[in-house]
C-alpha cells in the first residue's frame, strides 16, 4: 500500500471540513467526491456531444 505524509497546513483544512473524521477517512472522501465530480462532467459532455 502506499503511503504519504500529509503537511500540517493540508491536516489543519480536512480538519476544519470534518472535525471528526480521520485524516484517511478525509482524503478518501475527498477522492471519492473529485472522481464523482468528474464523472459527471463527462457525462455532461457525452450529452451535450450526443445532442
Amino acid at each position: 500500500m502506499l503511503q504519504i505524509e500529509l503537511s500540517s497546513r493540508l491536516i489543519s483544512v480536512l480538519n476544519l471540513t470534518e472535525p471528526d473524521v480521520g485524516p484517511k477517512q478525509q482524503v478518501e472522501r475527498l477522492a471519492e467526491q473529485e472522481l464523482r465530480r468528474r464523472l459527471a462532467r463527462y457525462q455532461l459532455t457525452d450529452r451535450l456531444f450526443r445532442e
